[in-house]
């Protein structure tokens, strides 16, 4: 259960910017202030608060705009939950979901708006866009980093096999992406058994129902630290891609085939190993 404690009389927005919030007090100042400072303002942003403890939701408070909305859970509902409750709570017909330690660059929304009102929309599912990785601290430690395959709009088979194929998520977290509100429920949200691979098997549920659009540009940034849930889930990585790659191949009419499973597994395997000790080198003691 939720309850409102601000709401925004901005009304029929395009697009809802949706940021599900837990104990985010030290980024998510420069997460909501990188969705104010958007080049395009027909939407509105929601926080859903999961019961934080560290003033988070007095940070969110300190903003006064009128597309801000705010919901507080009555009881912790864990991230996955959150992130539903954060869509759920959207009214526009477009969603993007960000993290609250995450930000979008000034062109984010624009950028990804006009693919979903071009003459080939109705066949889109799901605009992805590229990302920097970032410190705590803002530094850009990767840049440019996504989706590698080409561009533009990317057959939903071919998409899937890639990202199969790939071990990784090759279309980035949540920050990256848009989606119809429409198509989120169509989907059943976010719904795999599984924390880690989350965003993907929603990625990969969208593409059941239309094409990718990929933007090549860096769009947003992925920020680590060592209370992200990439950081805690990591380890869980390489077992969590194996068992979705297999349930895509279990899909009627499957694009995916067991030479796609065979190579996506053994990649993930190896990537599991590289982001932990990417992550250590990032996140490593600085005197």
């Amino acid at each position: 259960m939720t309850h409102d404690i601000s709401h925004t009389g901005h009304l029929d927005p395009l697009i809802s910017v949706c940021i599900p919030a837990f104990n985010g007090r030290d980024f998510i100042g420069a997460a909501i202030s990188s969705v104010l400072a958007q080049t395009f303002t027909d939407f509105e942003l929601i926080v859903v608060d999961d019961c934080s403890t560290d003033g988070t939701i007095d940070i969110v408070r300190s903003f006064h705009d009128p597309r801000i909305r705010v919901q507080q859970n009555s009881s912790n509902q864990g991230f996955v939950s959150n992130w539903n409750a954060a869509v759920r709570a959207s009214r526009a017909p477009l969603v993007k979901l960000l993290c609250d330690d995450d930000l979008l660059y000034p062109d984010c929304l624009q950028r990804q708006a006009a693919v979903f009102q071009g003459p080939d929309a109705g066949a889109i599912a799901l605009v992805c866009a590229r990302r920097d990785i970032i410190d705590p601290d803002g530094h850009v430690v990767i840049k440019n980093r996504g989706w590698k395959r080409g561009q533009g709009q990317i057959n939903a088979n071919k998409a899937l096999r890639t990202i199969v194929r790939s071990g990784v998520n090759p279309i980035g977290e949540p920050l990256t992406c848009l989606f119809r509100r429409t198509d989120f429920e169509r989907c059943g949200g976010f719904s795999y058994p599984h924390c880690y691979v989350q965003d993907l098997a929603f990625y990969t549920a969208l593409l059941q129902i239309g094409d990718l659009y990929v933007l090549s540009d860096s769009l947003g940034a992925f920020r680590l630290h060592r209370n992200s849930a990439t950081m805690k889930m990591a380890r869980s990585q390489g077992q969590q891609m194996a068992m979705m790659y297999r349930s895509l191949r279990r899909l009627p009419h499957s694009p995916v085939q067991p030479q796609d499973i065979a190579s996506g597994i053994a990649k993930a395997r190896l990537y599991a190993i590289l982001r932990r000790m990417f992550c250590a080198w990032v996140l490593r003691p600085r005197h």
